[in-house]
């Protein structure tokens, strides 16, 4: 086998422990939330990918200036993925029109367009947003009034704002924008 070749093998069976981790976790929890058994899945396959990377590099006697390529550039690889994979798993878990789908298919007897639209209703959609912030720790219910406390995706959301502005020169809807000021 080719050396270079056996570069890319951390990053296919990184690529699987990732998964494989992500579903065992989800498996053996039973109720964590999606995006921490992601987050594990993706620190066991990096481990994996950054393990198996530099210890081909012993094998194959590389200097440590190549061997530290080597980390940086399966890393950053791995980390694209990663990324990639992330959205993959978002998209068939909060796509609306992915729910759509599913529901169309369990139903025998299929869905009439007034049956989806009262599925969809604002209040149910707002009612399903908060209950996923408040179980994934966003925000919390104190008497009936909702509280901010994680700021993950609202850093999240400011960091892409302000590379959407570098970028694309495009403003993006503030954080603290109501339906008024659009």
């Amino acid at each position: 086998m080719d050396p270079g070749w056996l570069a890319l093998l951390p990053m296919l069976i990184g690529g699987v422990v990732m998964v494989v981790a992500q579903i065992g976790v989800i498996r053996i929890s039973g109720a964590l939330p999606l995006l921490r058994a992601w987050v594990f899945g993706v620190v066991a396959g990096l481990c994996f990918v950054l393990g198996t990377t530099g210890w081909i590099c012993f094998l194959l006697g590389r200097n440590l200036a190549d061997s530290l390529i080597a980390l940086f550039t399966n890393g950053a690889i791995f980390a694209c993925v990663a990324y990639g994979y992330f959205h993959f798993v978002n998209l068939g878990e909060t796509a609306r029109r992915i729910r759509i789908l599913w529901e169309l298919r369990e139903s025998a007897d299929g869905l009439s367009y007034h049956d989806i639209l009262s599925r969809y209703d604002s209040a149910e959609i707002i009612d399903r947003r908060i209950h996923r912030l408040i179980n994934t720790g966003q925000i919390i219910d104190q008497n009936g009034r909702l509280y901010a406390t994680g700021t993950s995706v609202l850093l999240m959301a400011k960091i892409l704002s302000l590379l959407k502005r570098v970028f694309l020169r495009r403003a993006t809807v503030d954080v603290g924008a109501t339906s008024d000021n659009f």
